[in-house]
């Protein structure tokens, strides 16, 4: 009795010894692939991470570590929250609030709900977020001594949900907790973004007085100390609430940083975005192929079943094998042929979009009574956001339009679209009053008008050839200056329009000036994606080498427009060195004939 008592209390010991050391195994295993997983996404190589976190999400599964697997999922939210993933983030950041929800850890769950909160703002899921925010603040509060910094934070994004939500005093009442906070603690951060907050609660609800206020104070703090998107997001706002308070000069002051924040951003955004998209590619490829290897594993042992069953079942199990083969042979191919289908459908699409907006162009070069005019575009993507175009007025009167829509691609080219309308509906008004400004107008009334999202519009000039005053018209806004060359005279002039683009503003700023224009004149327009091109080594195109280019060649007399325009581009990818453009560029010339 005594014996097998001693054999039974040895035997239980040794399962208690052995299942505590395979869980601190297991915890050792995880720790050192989540610190491998940080080691390559400190150095930017997304998808090794993800592999390294996904196998460390798989051992916290197999053992149900419930403390791993939060840490886990929350590295991974992270990760995907780093590259704007914010749905995939989303999805593992909940697998987190869970288990700080039946651990009962009040600071971590405080500071994750707020996260959550965050993301559904993200997602424009604005009752989704305020449910968690509400939580965030609760949790802040059962604590004696909450984090001064993680609280605040907390309070700005309840506030601004409150805003978006219409909920006016509790926005006022949660901001402005926010503030006292930051001002009794002397934390110019905190004041910073609580301003920020305030600001745009004024600014949903039309009181732009106070809104001006309270966004003076936060831009200097932002400079200080905000960085990327959100410091742009500031520069926005300070646009939106100047512009509304119908104070365009000081509107365009901010938009002009706020766009140059922007465009800073865009490539870095492009760059990451096309780096989760290809770590998530490869990483579902390499799974599937795995699925594949899984699936071949199967078929051998199946056959080796097969030869087993030969010598029992005989003809009957070899059939069986070869319809299961069949069939998913069968699977495989219907699923190549849909994803086939899919991508014929969209290559036709976008094929479909480049015709469209290649035939807003015009086909030819324009030659008539002495005049001559060409032009050329190079798309960063199928769909260009460049434009140009010219009209016939009279005999004597030719119109040009030269410009260049936000960004590229699609979105561009129905910008592009709805510029061309306007232009052609006003050309009975442009030929009878002779100007430009009532187009202008137009052009920024029917952008502003049709396109919902904010930061969105259209670089543009417009001219007006004169043959017989011998004079050029034009306005520029937005775009590179335009360049004048004197033949006889060997120069060039610069002319320094400095106009804001068409979209933004209510009220335009655009002016009219008028040159004289002969046969001794040559107009070169050209976009800011010839100028601002890049080499291999960082080192921008620039004004001053396009010049010098354009001074040698417009040396020879003999020199034909198209030619000028073919050596520009030439000259252009040969400085890049294969480098290609990240923008469409575009160039347009105009000579008279003697």
């Amino acid at each position: 009795m005594i014996k097998r008592t001693f054999l039974i209390v040895a035997f239980v010991f040794y399962h208690a010894v052995a299942s505590s050391f395979f869980a601190d195994s297991t915890s050792f295993q995880c720790k050192q692939l989540l610190k491998a997983g940080l080691a390559y996404q400190n150095e930017g190589k997304i998808e090794q991470a993800l592999q390294s976190y996904f196998a460390a999400l798989r051992l916290t599964g197999d053992t149900q570590k419930g403390w791993d697997a939060a840490m886990v999922s929350q590295r991974i939210a992270g990760l995907y929250e780093q590259y704007y993933r914010y749905e995939e983030s989303l999805n593992y950041l909940k697998t987190t609030h869970r288990y700080f929800q039946v651990a009962d850890s009040i600071l971590p769950l405080a500071k994750l709900s707020n996260n959550v909160a965050w993301h559904f703002i993200k997602l424009h899921q604005i009752d989704s977020a305020l449910r968690y925010a509400e939580q965030s603040i609760q949790s802040f509060r059962r604590l004696d001594n909450p984090p001064t910094m993680a609280y605040c934070i907390a309070l700005e994004s309840l506030g601004e949900i409150y805003s978006f939500k219409g909920k006016d005093d509790l926005a006022q009442a949660t901001l402005k907790e926010c503030l006292d906070l930051g001002l009794r603690t002397k934390n110019e951060v905190i004041v910073g973004f609580a301003s920020y907050g305030l600001a745009l609660n004024e600014f949903n609800h039309s009181r732009y007085a106070t809104a001006k206020a309270y966004i003076s104070r936060c831009v200097p703090i932002a400079d200080r100390h905000a960085t990327g998107a959100l410091l742009a997001d500031v520069y926005r706002l300070a646009f939106q609430i100047y512009d509304s308070s119908h104070q365009p000069t000081v509107a365009y002051r901010y938009l002009k940083v706020y766009q140059q924040l922007r465009d800073s951003l865009y490539t870095q955004d492009v760059e990451k975005k096309a780096a989760i998209v290809n770590a998530n590619y490869e990483i579902q490829k390499k799974e599937s192929e795995l699925k594949v290897l899984a699936q071949n594993n199967a078929i051998q042992k199946l056959e080796l079943d097969q030869q087993i069953l030969m010598r029992n079942v005989g003809i009957g199990a070899l059939a069986s094998v070869v319809l299961i083969s069949l069939l998913v042979y069968g699977r495989i191919q219907s699923k190549r042929r849909f994803e086939k289908q899919e991508y014929d459908r969209k290559k036709e699409e976008l094929e479909q979009a480049r015709i469209m907006q290649l035939s807003l162009l015009p086909q030819k070069s324009f030659q008539e009574n002495g005049i001559t005019i060409v032009g050329k575009m190079q798309t960063a993507t199928e769909v260009g956001g460049d434009y140009f175009d010219y009209f016939k007025l009279d005999d004597h009167r030719v119109l040009i339009a030269f410009g260049d829509a936000t960004g590229h691609g699609t979105t561009a080219g129905m910008i592009v679209t709805v510029t061309k309308v306007v232009i052609v509906n006003n050309l009975k008004q442009i030929r009878e009053s002779n100007s430009l400004l009532p187009m202008v107008n137009a052009i920024n009334e029917a952008l502003i008008q049709t396109l919902a999202a904010r930061g969105k519009g259209m670089s543009l000039q417009l001219a007006i050839l004169d043959t017989a005053a011998q004079t050029v018209s034009i306005t520029s806004c937005g775009m590179p200056y335009p360049l004048i060359y004197h033949s006889e005279l060997k120069t060039f002039q610069v002319m320094e329009l400095r106009q804001p683009p068409l979209g933004f503003l209510k009220q335009t700023l655009a002016k009219v000036h008028s040159i004289p224009f002969t046969s001794a004149h040559t107009l070169i327009l050209v976009s800011d994606g010839i100028l601002e091109r890049f080499n291999a080594q960082k080192e921008e195109y620039g004004l001053d080498r396009l010049l010098l280019h354009l001074q040698n060649s417009l040396q020879s007399d003999n020199l034909s427009l198209t030619d000028l325009l073919e050596n520009t581009f030439a000259q252009n990818d040969l400085f890049a060195s294969g480098i290609a453009n990240n923008d469409d560029m575009t160039c347009l010339c105009l000579r008279l004939t003697s």
